[in-house]
């Protein structure tokens, strides 16, 4: 191999270790959940070259097809989350004093949980499709199911987190508690999900 690896992510870790706000764990928690996505595309497409796998290549088609578009759409969500970010660091520059300071906090604190909302909803999805993916696919690809789905489970996680707290600030606010309550019940359900793919991988290898 002329290249190592980890060149490949060695500008994104280093921007994530600067000084620089963005990114933070917002960005992270995407890129996890892009990693999520690769894996469950990789063992699609491999799984599509096997004969045993056969009665079901239209399904791991499918399933290889919305990875890779849930894999753009989540790198893509990097740049959203530092963009949702920005206003809300200079909203918390604005002078203690000012009029409208608070309430331009909240809105700037609501539209930074854009971002991080949709990562959820984005790793929810891998989810689903490693569940569909898991029985189909080669038994050789177990493994990269197994860890996409761990992958997937922390990004959402890591998501919520970045949901928290921006939301914490405003408990008793309509728009808050709706975020929060929404970020709980997807935590609640897929985390749960998350363990039976990852469990059921663990079984079946050992």
């Amino acid at each position: 191999m002329s290249e190592k690896l980890s060149s490949l992510c060695t500008e994104f870790s280093e921007k994530l270790a600067s000084r620089d706000p963005a990114p933070g764990g917002g960005g992270a928690a995407a890129m996890g959940g892009s990693l999520a996505a690769s894996l469950c595309a990789m063992a699609a497409v491999l799984s599509l070259e096997k004969k045993s796998c056969a009665a079901n290549r239209d399904e791991i088609q499918k399933i290889h097809d919305e990875a890779e578009s849930l894999r753009k759409e989540l790198l893509s969500l990097i740049d959203a989350d530092a963009e949702g970010f920005e206003p809300l660091a200079k909203a918390y520059a604005i002078p203690k004093d000012e009029p409208g300071r608070e309430e331009t906090l909240f809105v700037t604190s609501m539209a930074a949980c854009v971002a991080p909302l949709a990562i959820m909803k984005a790793c929810a999805r891998i989810i689903e499709l490693l569940e569909k993916l898991r029985p189909i696919c080669s038994k050789l690809l177990l493994s990269d199911v197994g860890c996409a789905a761990g992958i997937a489970g922390s990004g959402m996680k890591a998501a919520a987190i970045n949901i928290y707290v921006n939301t914490k600030a405003y408990k008793g606010r309509a728009e808050s508690d709706a975020l929060d309550k929404l970020a709980d019940d997807m935590l609640d359900e897929y985390l749960r999900r998350t363990q039976a793919v990852s469990g059921a991988v663990i079984k079946e290898l050992k």
